[in-house]
């Protein structure tokens, strides 16, 4: 069975170029420690919160890498 953000990836693709949903979808871990932070007042550990900045790095080059790619075409 398809999860939420299975199906959402799905329709987002008739519109989207596979890569750029790969890295929107990329973001669902930091989106949900956010939002258990925010709302369940969570305190991180040290691993999740280098976990988060590890996500966030790796995002940040693969868009710049994309984005790259589509000035040079």
């Amino acid at each position: 069975m398809f999860k939420f953000s299975d199906d959402c990836c799905i329709i987002v693709l008739n519109y989207l170029e596979a890569g750029t949903v790969s890295i929107l979808s990329s973001c669902g871990p930091v989106a949900a420690m956010l939002f258990g932070m925010i709302f369940y007042q969570e305190i991180p550990s040290p691993l999740m919160v280098m976990g988060l900045i590890i996500t966030m790095f790796a995002l940040f080059l693969l868009s710049k890498h994309q984005q790259q790619n589509k000035q040079q075409e």
